[in-house]
């Protein structure tokens, strides 16, 4: 992930605020914990290489079939690099909170199952993930 000018945050921005999106994915085989995911689509391949270029990835780009849309989404660490990078209008709420998932994910490594800090972060995940869908 590259980091970016002023005018590239800007830029971003406003593509994720519009036809971007900021997502959690259920981790598979746990109960709360999420992966947090920032994705552009376009019809435009030439818009999204471009995208691509000023962050720094060489995702591969995903065609609906029988559509002229393409998307692409970046992991989960280029996604948490580029969100503490950027601030947004329309999904600042989300951003925010995708930013502390991830934290909150990372600090779960390595608990416990039986640990009573793992319930206490059970607990804050899920009313996170309720804040996230809430507005």
């Amino acid at each position: 992930m590259n980091i970016l000018s002023n005018y590239e945050r800007g830029f971003i921005a406003a593509c994720i605020d519009t036809d971007g999106y900021i997502t959690l994915s259920k981790r598979s085989g746990t109960g709360c914990s999420r992966i947090v995911g920032v994705g552009f689509a376009n019809n435009s391949i030439l818009f999204l290489n471009r995208i691509q270029y000023i962050l720094g990835t060489n995702k591969k780009l995903i065609n609906k079939k029988g559509t002229n849309n393409y998307k692409f989404r970046l992991s989960p660490s280029e996604s948490y690099d580029l969100l503490k990078q950027i601030s947004l209008i329309i999904k600042e709420h989300r951003r925010i909170i995708a930013i502390e998932l991830y934290e909150l994910g990372r600090s779960a490594f390595g608990m416990n199952k039986h640990s009573p800090r793992l319930e206490e972060h059970v607990k804050k995940t899920e009313t996170l993930i309720k804040k996230f869908y809430s507005k």
